[in-house]
């Protein structure tokens, strides 16, 4: 039985954490909320409450100096260690 890629709806929560995760990368590892919300098309107040949830997680950290700057933890780290580049 093959498995149907759309059999499920995607999580557009996750698609967007995700998406913020990749912009704060490719901007190294640190930018604005302004930034972030004409990157990614979502109003600041979203891309606020996307960056409180990783806040929270741990994998990001707003800047003591600018609360609207926003920057990757090392923590981020931990979300590549058990990759490899063979596919079981």
């Amino acid at each position: 039985m093959t498995e149907d890629k759309n059999k499920y709806k995607t999580i557009r929560a996750i698609e967007r954490g995700l998406n913020i995760i990749r912009i704060l990368n490719q901007k190294g590892g640190i930018t604005t909320i302004k930034f972030l919300s004409e990157e990614t098309q979502l109003h600041q107040a979203t891309v606020r409450r996307i960056l409180e949830t990783l806040t929270n997680e741990g994998y990001v950290a707003s800047n003591d100096l600018d609360p609207n700057r926003f920057e990757l933890t090392p923590k981020i780290k931990d979300l590549s260690q058990a990759f490899s580049n063979q596919i079981p």
